[in-house]
């Protein structure tokens, strides 16, 4: 089943829609990209997880809700570390999703981090650095050379992403839940000009209490989070881009200039570098054949029964995951 979505049209590589899609299986774990609709009628995902995973959405957003603790609202900005025999429900209030879903070994994090997986909090910032080299590891995955590379990247991935972080811990389940509220509005309207009043109003707390409690809990202000959800954005649009003054103009920004600081700010390259390479990488993808395995989101996200069966996607007798 395609999509000819708007957040498809930009996606790194094509993917079937509302379902689970298989990019490596082998010795560091298993790399998917999760895809979503989010059209009305699909029905809301649950299932339990069967192993410790990180998700990371590349576009679009999700909101996991856990059987313990508050949901948790995962966008462009967020790195979601989910636990091991986690019970959960996925929703999409904002529309579809586009996630990469890395299930790394047990013995590969105990030898780059020890038991960091399962201490790390539920849900932790993104990022330009971290959501830039995502889309790298894909590139060298659609590529479909050898797995050296994508497999020594990937580890350093890891260990740059299980980085302890350090935030307000007495933050409360209620403050968490405004907190989540500000991300949703701030996603669903990320292509705008926003003010501080605007998106209080929408929270339904004061402006004061809302940047303060925000900064409290993400380590950023509101501006920041929402200006790194326009760059995250660019970093899909430029390839397919040819003005990039007119794509700086359509995502907010008041010029090619600013929106020119802005990406080296976060991602330390420029839009048209990063274009260039992109395009790069698409050309050689295009005369690529990488088989892709994609299974149904229903049967497939954390943990359906036949999740596990795409370790041995592949590999050979020798290779397999046991």
């Amino acid at each position: 089943m395609s999509s000819s979505s708007e957040l498809l049209s930009h996606a790194p590589l094509p993917v079937a829609a509302d379902c689970v899609s298989t990019l490596y299986a082998g010795r560091l774990g298993l790399f998917q990209m999760v895809h979503c609709s989010g059209r009305e009628g699909v029905p809301r995902i649950a299932g339990s997880t069967r192993g410790y995973h990180i998700l990371v959405p590349l576009a679009g957003a999700f909101v996991w809700h856990r059987d313990v603790g508050t949901p948790i609202f995962a966008n462009s900005n967020s790195i979601v570390h989910v636990g091991s025999n986690d019970g959960y429900t996925v929703s999409h209030p904002v529309g579809e999703e586009l996630s990469a879903a890395f299930w790394p070994r047990k013995a590969i994090l105990d030898e780059l981090i020890g038991a960091a997986g399962d201490r790390m909090p539920a849900s932790a910032p993104c990022s330009g650095d971290t959501q830039l080299e995502l889309r790298k590891l894909v590139s060298v995955l659609q590529a479909a050379a050898d797995d050296l590379e994508f497999e020594e990247r990937a580890i350093a991935w890891l260990r740059t992403i299980h980085t302890p972080i350090r935030r307000d811990r007495t933050i409360s389940t209620k403050s968490m839940r405004t907190i989540g509220r500000a991300k949703e509005y701030l996603h669903a309207h990320f292509e705008e000009r926003l003010s501080l009043s605007q998106i209080a109003d929408a929270v339904g707390v004061s402006p004061v209490y809302l940047t303060q409690l925000f900064r409290a809990s993400e380590g950023i202000p509101l501006y920041r989070y929402h200006l790194d959800l326009r760059l995250n954005a660019a970093l899909d649009r430029l390839p397919r881009c040819d003005d990039i003054t007119l794509l700086a103009l359509d995502l907010g920004f008041s010029s090619h200039s600013h929106f020119s600081t802005e990406f080296g700010r976060r991602f330390g390259i420029t839009p048209s570098d990063h274009r260039g390479t992109m395009r790069g990488a698409r050309a050689v993808a295009a005369k690529c054949s990488r088989r892709i395995d994609a299974v149904p989101l229903c049967t497939a996200r954390g943990g359906g029964p036949n999740l596990l069966a795409a370790w041995q996607f592949g590999q050979s007798e020798e290779n397999r995951a046991p």
